[in-house]
């Protein structure tokens, strides 16, 4: 039987959360359920379970007006149009956030550092040490 995509994310999310402390599983069914405006299910699922969206497909990889990406759980900035790059990679990447304290990061299980909204908790995605360094604008790291 195959299991949708969103569900096996949700699966995923449960088992991590039955592998946290008490306090962290109390987080993850707070924020898991609540605090977005609507939205449709794939951003509900990428904002609360992590899914990750397909390669190539996020409308904001060819996005070039200038401008600030917000956070589309809560409308936080988060990052200004000038430190969006083309990375190759397939998803949208910037050099660097407007303001560090917009973002929580944490580390993953399997390594990676994942980003959240320091506001509503929504995944943003991951942090990556492949980034532009200072003499190109950027400060090393590659956030999509």
């Amino acid at each position: 039987a195959h299991t949708p995509h969103v569900a096996r994310w949700w699966v995923d999310s449960q088992e991590r959360a039955r592998g946290q402390g008490k306090e962290q599983r109390a987080g993850l069914q707070k924020h898991t359920m609540s605090g977005f405006k609507m939205v449709d299910p794939l951003s509900w699922a990428t904002m609360r379970l992590g899914v990750t969206e397909k390669r190539w497909s996020s409308k904001l990889n060819d996005e070039k007006r200038e401008g600030v990406y917000k956070c589309k759980g809560c409308g936080t900035e988060l990052y200004a149009s000038d430190a969006k790059y083309s990375s190759g990679t397939g998803w949208p990447s910037f050099m660097r956030p407007i303001d560090e304290g917009s973002l929580k990061r944490r580390r993953e299980l399997d390594g990676r550092i994942e980003v959240v909204c320091s506001n509503c908790k929504a995944h943003l995605g991951h942090v990556f040490g492949d980034g532009p360094d200072s003499q190109h604008g950027g400060c090393g790291h590659r956030h999509w």
